[in-house]
This record gives structure tokens, C-alpha cells and sequence, in this order.
């Protein structure tokens, strides 16, 4: 028996899935290529027939939805190109392919409209330079690197703002400025820019809290927004302030400074992260454990590795004797709450949701009960960000709401997720930004 296609309609016979894949290659040839539709005509009506298809109804659905493709170039309207699912739909062409047609066919403006037929519209506009990499947008504002390795930034509308004359290490905008580099030396411009703090630094990380930190001389301190050193360069490792404290290093061991440069937590630890809701991971003896900002360790340094916590719960690393290692969430008491069920934790919680795998090779996504709660698994996957999460089916990328449903079919080379309601995506070697709009 012949497998059947998920993409028939209500009102037409279920075709085959290779009949099906023969019409998508089809519309491909007819409305990318340029092939005229009469030179298929033939073998289409036969096999159309051959599975109870009125090909006359077939022949009319497939002319108007050319004439709603041409209409649909000029007036980039919403409301011709949901017709224009329909009429695919009768057509027995995929949403995939729609999709991949709509992605081929570009305005003097370079955009495209997609639907989800409910509630979400995503435009995407290709961009007219290409790019390596876009970052994700912060403060209205996105990192770019051209194709020569250069960076700068663009704004919401993918126009280039800050052009592409710095080096890597360009860091988001953070607070009002970013770090730039050139010729192995840091600073930090604003959207304009403009030269805020000169290039003078050996290494630079973004503002946090007011202050960013810097190194000189091969040891890091702080700066303020006017490029004033508040805390001395002093410390062998750097860090952000987080949450009122930075976890700084100095002589092999770490320990915790306020925005004076005061020592808050004494330095006896292998190494620390910045507090995070609260508490800081800390590693001593080869074993993470948390802190709280008065230096109480109140979850023992037990394990061989640990995130952040994130939404209350933190994923842990777990010696187990005689037995694989086991990966857990924890909560701030230590409590174990959810006991992966397979090899590793991919994410922290975002959303209420994280990315767990692999099961047969696949990514799946489990709630805060350690619930799978959607069904179709991924080869690979990012954590939920504004209501999407970036999946990989098959090498290419798309995007799934929280119920599991593909609003956005993986059919892309890139997919990353989205900040601020734009995804950077890249497709047959164009960069674009996804934009989320209501209607």
C-alpha cells in the first residue's frame, strides 16, 4: 500500500506521498524555473486520474493560484497570500514548498510575508549585503559579520548602522554601549558609532550594572561609563557584576567584590560564576556546589558539574558509583526535583521549558514535572525565547510554539532565536531577519 500524504484537504482524495512529492517538484520547476505548465500537463493528468482526481478542477486551482502568485509579488498582501494557501492546499502542494516559493519570489523591498493561519505573522526581509553572522538583536540593535570577517551592527530594519571595520570579540549592546576591537585593542562605541571610551584595553566585556570590566597590563579591574577605572586592575580573571557582586579571580582562587571593589565573599574557591537569583555556583575540591551572597554554602559542593539557576532550578551533574553518571534539576534547597531520563540536560529552564536528549538521537523538550510535552523530537534544538524555539529537522531549521506546532517549517540553513520579535535566518545563502507581528 502505498504511503499517503498528510496534504490533502478535506474536500479532495487523499493522494500518494509520491504524487504529492511529484507536484512539489513540479510547482518548483513551474514557479521558480520559469517551465511551462503545458509540458507537464500530460504525465500529471495521468497520474492525477490514476488516483481519482478531477484534473480539470486540478488545471483551474493550479491557474489561479499562478495568477494569485503574480498579484501576490506586486501587492504583498496578507490576505492574498492566505488564499493562496488555500488554492496550494487544493493543489495538493505542501506548506513547505509554499513556503520555499514565497522565500524565492522578492519585492524592490526584499520582504515576505508568512502566516500561521491563526494569530502570528512573520516577515522576512532579506537582506541586500550578505553576512557570516548575525547576532541577536539588544537595545534595537544586532551584531553583523561580513563575509571578509569584519563586524558592525544593523538596526531592526537590517540596514548597517555601525559599519563592518572592527575585529572579532565585537560584543551586544549592553546598557547603551559595545565593545568593539581593532588591531588587538578593546573599547566601547554607542549606536551612533561614536568613540565612547578609546581603544586602549588589552580585552573588554560588556557593561552590567554600570560598570564593565577591562584588562591592563594583563590584569582586570573596572570601568565606569566615562572610562574612569573605579575598581584597580588587579585580578588575574574577569567577570560581570550580577545581582550587586562580580566573581573576580586572583592567584588561583575566586571570591566576590562589590561595585566598590570591596571583598564580600574571601577568595577560596577553584572558580565561581555570577550570582544568579540568588545564588552562585562555586566550585571547590573538583565539585560545584551554590552560595548565597553572604558566602553560606547552602547546596554542598557535591557535583561534577552545574549550570545556573534559572526559573528556580538549576541542572546538576551527578557522580553515581558503578553507574553512568546522572544529570538532575535541583532546587534552591538541593531538593532533586527532576531526574533526566537520558544522556544530558541541554538548557536551563526558559519559559517553563528545557531541552533534554537525546532519545534515539533526538532533542526533546520536558516542563518543570519532567514531563515530555511535545511529542515530535528534534535533532537538535534551542531553548524557548519569546513563545519560539529554534528546532533542526533533517539539517535545516524552523520554529515551534510551545504546543509543538511548526509555525515556521524547517527549511532553513540557520535559525536562531528570536530577541527582541526578529530571528536572524539564513536560507540559499541569503541572511534575513524573521520578524514577529501581531495581526
Amino acid at each position: 500500500m502505498q504511503e499517503k500524504s498528510p496534504y490533502s484537504n478535506s474536500n479532495s482524495p487523499q493522494i500518494s506521498k509520491d504524487l504529492q512529492e511529484y507536484i512539489n517538484g513540479m510547482a518548483e520547476e513551474v514557479f521558480i524555473k520559469g517551465k511551462n505548465f503545458e509540458t507537464s500537463k500530460k504525465w500529471l493528468r495521468k497520474y492525477l486520474e490514476a488516483e481519482n482526481v478531477n484534473f480539470e478542477n486540478y488545471e483551474k486551482d493550479f491557474f489561479d493560484l499562478q495568477q494569485l502568485i503574480a498579484d501576490y509579488q506586486q501587492t504583498q498582501s496578507s490576505a492574498i497570500f492566505r488564499l493562496m494557501n488555500s488554492l496550494a492546499e487544493n493543489c495538493y502542494i505542501s506548506r513547505e514548498m509554499v513556503h520555499v516559493l514565497i522565500n524565492k519570489f522578492e519585492n524592490k523591498k526584499n520582504e515576505t510575508i508568512f502566516d500561521d493561519s491563526e494569530n502570528q505573522i512573520f516577515k522576512l526581509t532579506l537582506l541586500e549585503n550578505e553576512y557570516y553572522y548575525i547576532g541577536r538583536f539588544s537595545e534595537g540593535m544586532a551584531r553583523v559579520e561580513n563575509i571578509l570577517h569584519r563586524n558592525g551592527f544593523i538596526d531592526k530594519t537590517g540596514k548597517e548602522i555601525i559599519p563592518c571595520i572592527y575585529d572579532d570579540s565585537v560584543t551586544p549592546f549592553s546598557e547603551g554601549l559595545a565593545v568593539v576591537r581593532i588591531n588587538s585593542k578593546w573599547g566601547f562605541i554607542d549606536k551612533t558609532g561614536k568613540e565612547i571610551i578609546p581603544l586602549i584595553y588589552n580585552w573588554a566585556c560588556s557593561f552590567s550594572e554600570g560598570l564593565a570590566s577591562i584588562k591592563k597590563n594583563s590584569k582586570y579591574g573596572f570601568i565606569n561609563k566615562t572610562g574612569k577605572e573605579t575598581i584597580p586592575c588587579i585580578y588575574d580573571y574577569p567577570a560581570q557584576f550580577s545581582e550587586g557582586l562580580a566573581a573576580v579571580g586572583i592567584n588561583s582562587k575566586w571570591g566576590f567584590i562589590d561595585n566598590t571593589g570591596k571583598v564580600v565573599i574571601p577568595f577560596m574557591y577553584d572558580f565561581a560564576r555570577n550570582f544568579s537569583e540568588g545564588l552562585a555556583a562555586v566550585k571547590k575540591n573538583n565539585k560545584w556546589g551554590f552560595i548565597d551572597k553572604i558566602g553560606n554554602e547552602l547546596i554542598p559542593c557535591i557535583y561534577n558539574f552545574s549550570g545556573d539557576f534559572s526559573e528556580s532550578l538549576a541542572r546538576v551533574e551527578k557522580k553515581q558509583i558503578l553507574l553512568k553518571n546522572k544529570w538532575i534539576f535541583i532546587d534552591k534547597t538541593g531538593k532533586e526535583i527532576i531526574q533526566c531520563k537520558y544522556d544530558y540536560l541541554y538548557s536551563d529552564f526558559s519559559e517553563s521549558l528545557a531541552v533534554e536528549g537525546k532519545v534515539n538521537g533526538k532533542v526533546v523538550f520536558i516542563d518543570k514535572t519532567g514531563k515530555r510535552v511535545i511529542s515530535r523530537s528534534y535533532d537538535s534544538a534551542e531553548s524557548f525565547s519569546e513563545g519560539l524555539a529554534a528546532v533542526e529537522k533533517n539539517n535545516k531549521w524552523g520554529f515551534i510554539d510551545k504546543t509543538g506546532k511548526e509555525l515556521v517549517p524547517c527549511i532553513y540553513d540557520i535559525a536562531k532565536s528570536f530577541s527582541e520579535d526578529i530571528a536572524f535566518i539564513k536560507f540559499d545563502g541569503k541572511c534575513g531577519l524573521l520578524k514577529k507581528t501581531l495581526q
